[in-house]
C-alpha cells in the first residue's frame, strides 16, 4: 500500500522515489523533513477526507492521505504510517490488500519491517471527515501508530538515526493504473496542523522540503489553514 512511502536530502528524495514505492505505477506528493534539520521522534497532523464528489477512482486503484516516519535507509527497510485510504479492488502485494470490491474509504495503518509491507484496515471512514493521525516514538524506542490519539496496537522499531525518524512526511499517494482525482487534505485552521515531536513537545512545522510528482498540485495556506496536494489526471 502506500509509502512504497539520510543523511542528505538528495538521498531522501531517491529513497522516496524508488524504494519507498512498492509498485512502479504509484505516484506520490509529499512535504518532508529529514533528521538533518532537527530531532524527529514523531509526526502528526489532522487530515480531512474529501467529499464524495471530489474523489474519483476506477477499479484496481487506491488513493491515500497519511503521515509517515521512516528509518531513511537506502533503501529504507522500516516505516510506519497512518491515514485514510480510498480503495477499489486494488490487487496489491498480498500483505497489503485491504480487499474492497467496491470503492471504499478506510482508516488504515501500514508498516514496513525489513522490506515487508504490512497493512491494517482500521474500519470504514466517512466523506468530509476530520481525524488526527500520529506516529510517535515512545521512551522505550518503539514507534506506535495512533488515530485520534488512540493507540492501534501496531508498532515497529529500527536502529538508523539512533532509533529516531530519519525522515517524516505528510503525503498523498495514488496507484495510477487508471486516471483519477484525489485531494490529500491536511488541516491547520481550528485543528492540529502538521507537527513533529521532539521527545518532549509538539512543534508546528514551518519549513520543509517538498516533492510533487507529475499530475500533483499544491494549494492552500500553510501552515495555518487547510492545505492539500491533489492528484488529477
Amino acid at each position: 500500500m502506500s509509502g512504497r512511502v539520510l543523511v542528505s536530502l538528495a538521498a531522501a528524495s531517491v529513497w522516496l522515489l524508488t524504494a519507498a514505492c512498492i509498485a512502479s505505477a504509484n505516484s506520490q506528493s509529499y512535504r518532508y523533513l529529514t533528521s538533518s534539520c532537527c530531532t524527529l521522534q514523531g509526526v502528526r497532523s489532522t487530515a480531512l477526507t474529501p467529499n464524495s464528489q471530489e474523489a474519483i477512482i476506477l477499479p484496481v486503484d487506491w488513493e491515500i492521505t497519511a503521515v509517515q516516519a521512516n528509518d531513511g535507509g537506502a533503501p529504507a527497510q522500516n516505516l510506519l504510517q497512518a491515514g485514510a485510504v480510498f480503495e477499489y479492488a486494488a490487487p496489491q502485494d498480498p500483505s497489503c490488500n485491504l480487499g474492497s470490491s467496491t470503492p471504499t474509504l478506510y482508516y488504515f495503518i501500514e508498516k514496513e519491517v525489513g522490506g515487508l509491507y504490512l497493512c491494517y484496515q482500521q474500519g470504514a471512514l466517512a466523506w468530509s471527515h476530520t481525524d488526527l493521525y500520529s506516529v510517535v516514538r515512545g521512551s522505550d524506542g518503539i514507534w506506535r501508530a495512533y488515530i485520534n490519539s488512540n493507540y492501534k496496537g501496531i508498532s515497529v522499531s529500527w536502529s538508523n538515526c539512533g532509533g529516531n525518524a530519519c525522515l517524516i512526511s505528510a503525503l498523498g499517494e495514488k496507484r495510477t493504473t487508471n486516471s483519477g482525482y484525489w485531494p490529500a487534505k491536511f488541516a491547520g485552521s481550528g485543528n492540529i496542523g502538521w507537527q513533529r515531536w521532539t521527545g518532549s513537545t509538539w512543534s508546528t512545522i514551518q519549513q520543509y522540503q517538498q516533492h510533487p510528482e507529475p499530475n500533483w498540485t499544491w494549494s492552500g495556506p500553510f501552515p495555518t489553514g487547510i492545505w492539500s496536494t491533489t492528484y488529477s489526471k
